[in-house]
Parts: C-alpha cells; structure tokens; sequence
C-alpha cells in the first residue's frame, strides 16, 4: 500500500546514511575495510569519451582488471554531507515547520550557508518575505536565534572548518552532534523550545483589554501575546518568549478573552532541540569519502603508479588477499595496494605503455594477455590481465612488435573479483606524474 508519509525515506535515508559512517568510525575490530581504487590506464574509445556503466558480472571483472590499485579508507576519510546552499540575498527561504512534509524538497532550502561559514536554520521567514540580510551571530549570543532585521529568525547549527577536506562547492559536511571541532555547543541548544506560532484564525468578539494567550505543558517561559483590531479580530500573534522544556504530548496554547473561535498552531523544535543533531534535522543522507591518493603520500609505499593516467574509480568493500579466501581485516589490511601484476623480463628494448602483451601464437589465441602499464628497465607493470604468465616464454608487444623472455611475476595485492565493488565512476582523463596527488571524493546517497 502506497503512503504519504515522505518522512519515513528520509529517515531511513539517514538511518543508512549514519550507518555506513559509524562502519568506518569506530575502534571495534569488525570495523568497515574498503579501498578506493584507481584505474583504466587505457582509452575508452577513438575519442576516449567515458562509457556507460552496465551493472552485469562483465563490467565487475572489466573493472577489477582495471585497477591499478587503490588507498585504504579510514575513518577520517569518511562524513555526512548535504548539499550546500550558499545564502543569496532576495530569496524567500523555507521556515521550518514540524508539520511540514515538504520542507525537505523545497526549491530554497530550509537552512544556508554563509559567508563566514556558519550553517544556519530558518525557523521564521517572516511571513514569506525576502532575505535581505546574511546571518552573521554564532553560539555565543542569544542561545544560537538571530534575527538581523529583515524579519527572519534563524538558528545557529555550526560552522564548517574552512580547511575541511569534506567542504566543495556542492557539498557542506554535517555534523551528527554539536561539537568543539564544528563551533557549536551544548549550551547553544534549547531544548524543548516554541519556534514559531501561527494564527489559523481570527475569530471574533475580542478585546486587547482582556484577550491573553495561555501558555501550559511541562515547559516554563513560553510567552505569547495576540493584537486585535477594532473589528474584535485576533490579527497577529507574536511570540514573546521560546520557553524551554516544552513537549508535543502535553503542550497547549489558546487564546483566553471575550470572544470566540481564534485559533493557533504552536510549532515545537525538534527532538533534543534545535542543533541537537543537525545532520538528522537538516535531512542529511548522503556521505562522502575523501581519500588522497598520490606519490607525495609516503604511506603509500609507491604501490600507485605515479607514472601513467587513469580513467576510472571504484569503491571496494571487504576483498581477499590474493590467494585467500577471507576478506582483509582493520588488522591485516594494507593501506595502500598494487592491483598490477608486474612482470620480471630479459634485457631487451622496452615496450610501450599501454599496450597489449602476450604469450602464445599471436593476440587473439595467447594463452595469457595484459595491458602495460608501466615500464622499467628489465621489468613491466601490467592491467587487464587474462590467464596466467609463463615464466621461460616470449611475451610479445602487440603494437611494438617486441620479443622478451619472462622469467618470474608477481602477482596483485587483492585477489581479482573479491569482496564487494559497490560504486563505480567512469571518468575523463586524469594524467598523473611523480610527485602528484589527487583528492578523490564521492558522494553516497542513500
């Protein structure tokens, strides 16, 4: 059966969402083992334009045998983001509303980003009116709700550390708490605090005289005054006072005077308050990983081929040591792997990067095949291996035409089409050189 209720996604979303990071956060040995890995050394097609990527076993094996290897993620190369929606002026931003279901999928955003920063909520757009003056206040006044005079309310949540390797012109990270490390505090958060008011109806008969508001549940300081007109109309309602401590199961508010039927909606902050969680309150269900990959990184041991271009990217979950059976574990996994298999040869000329060697009669019948990724003196690295190598056999450059004994190889750190590959990307062109690194970052949704 069908339902309205979108909600229920975007909890699941950042139920996901939380889950994957926590994989990879946490100190117990069973702690998430992937890699980010780098490869397709060769062109796509005449044009190299990147292909299509068909989700069948033969793409899988394509893109295992592609790799030139890959980088250990670890916890602090994984956080939730959301999109970042920069704060421009003469927008008419969304306010939150804790009976709204489509505040989360509004053309403008329920939160900005600012210029200095600082992540902030809208609780009042001020009778949907244009933003005219960027939010500067933090923590540190007023609990966090600043109001710079265009008749907005707004929350401070945190603020992105500029030097953030997680922070991109799409992307803003968020926190699931309030922290030191993001510029936000416990004692910025009000719990149980009214946002917002709202008049449904005015009713009749009252008097500014005698006309109050009653304010009654678990929470103290609420205060809320209403304006009439000389008609007897409640007109506005103004909320004087957030309170603390008030809870949706026992919180009431009416209007108390001489007339009838004026009505209002009180909307409550959510659970914990206002910044308690803001990735949950801001609708986050999307992660990114941010891993650098490159020569610069003396981790790395040299196992990435500075010396070559790659096309491709993959997410690799859980894979087997080459020759085992079991998945590497936080205790056993390298942080950098080689995915080539590097073949030791007879002196001779060299061959050509990229192209394709073989054992066997020609090409098209070898008993083992591969694609050169890179050349040594008496050594090639090689990608897209198929069958095994002979030591004590001729190995043929397809395109150069050369002839070279192998004497020995060495197998890839990861055992071809283990564990899980759960996220390709093919790409342009990326050339690389010795000394040169690269930030790769992908973003999941969930």
């Amino acid at each position: 059966m069908a339902n309205n209720f979108s909600n229920v996604s975007r909890r699941l979303g950042y139920e996901r969402a939380f889950t994957f990071y926590e994989s990879f956060v946490t100190t117990a040995n069973d702690a998430a083992v992937g890699y980010i890995m780098l490869g397709r050394n060769i062109p796509w097609n005449a044009n190299d334009e990147p292909i299509a990527i068909y989700d069948t076993e033969n793409t899988l094996f394509d893109t295992y045998n592609n790799f030139l290897g890959g980088k250990k993620i670890t916890g602090n190369d994984v956080y939730p983001v959301i999109p970042r929606v920069n704060w421009v002026a003469n927008t008419v931003w969304t306010q939150y509303d804790d009976d709204s279901n489509t505040q989360f999928s509004s053309t403008n955003s329920m939160y900005v980003y600012s210029s200095s920063g600082n992540v902030y909520k809208c609780l009042n757009n001020g009778n949907n009116a244009f933003s005219t003056i960027e939010p500067a206040n933090n923590y540190s006044s007023a609990n966090g709700f600043t109001s710079p005079g265009d008749g907005y309310l707004w929350k401070y949540m945190y603020k992105v550390p500029s030097a953030s390797k997680f922070l991109t012109s799409a992307w803003i990270p968020v926190p699931m708490t309030q922290t030191g490390a993001y510029f936000g505090f416990a004692n910025n958060i009000v719990v149980g605090a009214i946002s917002r008011v709202v008049l449904t109806t005015g009713g009749s008969g009252y008097s500014n005289t005698n006309t109050t508001v009653s304010v009654t549940g678990s929470g103290t300081s609420g205060n809320v005054t209403a304006n009439v007109n000389a008609n007897g109309n409640v007109i506005a309602i103004t909320l004087n006072n957030k309170g603390v401590g008030y809870l949706r199961n026992n919180t009431r508010m009416r209007v108390v005077g001489s007339g009838t039927n004026a009505n209002i909606r009180y909307i409550l902050s959510p659970y914990g308050g206002h910044g308690y969680n803001p990735a949950r309150e801001l609708g986050a269900n999307s992660v990114m990983l941010s891993v650098k990959v490159g020569e610069v990184d003396s981790t790395e041991g040299l196992k990435i081929t500075a010396n070559n271009d790659f096309r491709q990217i993959g997410l690799l979950m859980r894979p087997n040591r080459f020759g085992e059976n079991t998945a590497v574990s936080t205790a056993n996994a390298n942080i950098a792997v080689t995915m080539v298999t590097q073949i030791i040869l007879t002196s001779g000329p060299s061959y050509l990067q990229d192209e394709l060697v073989y054992q066997g009669a020609n090409a098209a019948y070898s008993t083992f095949s591969a694609n050169v990724s890179e050349v040594f003196t008496n050594a090639i690295e090689t990608t897209h291996r198929r069958g095994t190598p002979i030591p004590g056999a001729l190995l043929i450059g397809q395109t150069s035409g050369i002839s070279r004994t192998l004497v020995a190889y060495t197998d890839p750190d990861l055992d071809e089409e283990s564990g899980d590959l759960v996220y390709t990307e093919n790409r342009s062109l990326v050339l690389r050189s010795s000394g040169q690194a690269e930030w790769i970052k992908i973003v999941l949704n969930f």
